[in-house]
C-alpha cells in the first residue's frame, strides 16, 4: 500500500493519518493508567535480637535496654531506651549492624546510623526508617552484632 498524503486509504480507519510519502512514521504512546501494588495478605514475620549487656559504653557515650526487630520484608526498626553522653555538645552514638548465619558466615552488613547529638541526660533513640536488607536472607539471619562508635 502506497500512502501519499493524509488521506484515508486501505483498512484505515477514519481519524488515522497515513505517512507521507518518504517521511518515517513516528509513535508516541502516553497513558496515565496507574495499577496498585498487590496487597500482602500475609502478616509480617518478625524476630528481636537484644544487645545490652547491660549498658554498652563506647568513648564518652553509653547505651541501655537497646533492641533490633528484623522484620520478614527486609527492614529494621532500632530502639534504644537510654542513650547519652558525659561530654556534652557534639557527640553521637553510632552502632553499625551485621547478620550471620548459623554457621557464622556474613549475610548482610548496615552502613553506620547515628543518634542526635547527645548531652549528659538520657534520650530514647529510635531508627525505624534507615535500616534494610535483602529480605530474601530473612530465614537464614541467625546472628547480629552490633558495633559501636561514639
Amino acid at each position: 500500500m502506497n500512502h501519499e498524503g493524509n488521506e484515508t486509504q486501505g483498512n484505515e480507519t477514519p481519524g488515522e493519518v497515513g505517512a507521507t510519502s518518504g517521511s518515517p512514521m513516528t509513535g508516541i504512546v502516553v497513558s496515565n493508567a496507574v495499577a496498585p501494588a498487590a496487597f500482602r495478605d500475609q502478616a509480617l514475620e518478625s524476630f528481636t535480637f537484644n544487645f545490652t549487656p547491660p549498658t554498652i559504653f563506647s568513648g564518652d557515650c553509653s547505651l541501655g535496654a537497646d533492641t533490633l526487630e528484623v522484620f520478614s520484608d527486609g527492614h529494621c526498626e532500632w530502639r534504644a531506651n537510654s542513650v547519652m553522653s558525659s561530654d556534652p555538645g557534639d557527640d553521637s552514638f553510632c552502632m553499625t549492624f551485621e547478620f550471620f548465619d548459623s554457621h557464622g558466615i556474613s549475610l548482610w552488613r548496615f552502613g553506620r546510623i547515628c543518634s542526635p547529638t547527645l548531652f549528659p541526660t538520657p534520650l530514647v533513640w529510635v531508627s525505624n526508617n534507615t535500616l534494610f536488607f535483602p529480605s530474601y536472607i530473612f530465614p537464614s539471619i541467625a546472628q547480629a552484632t552490633a558495633t559501636p562508635h561514639c
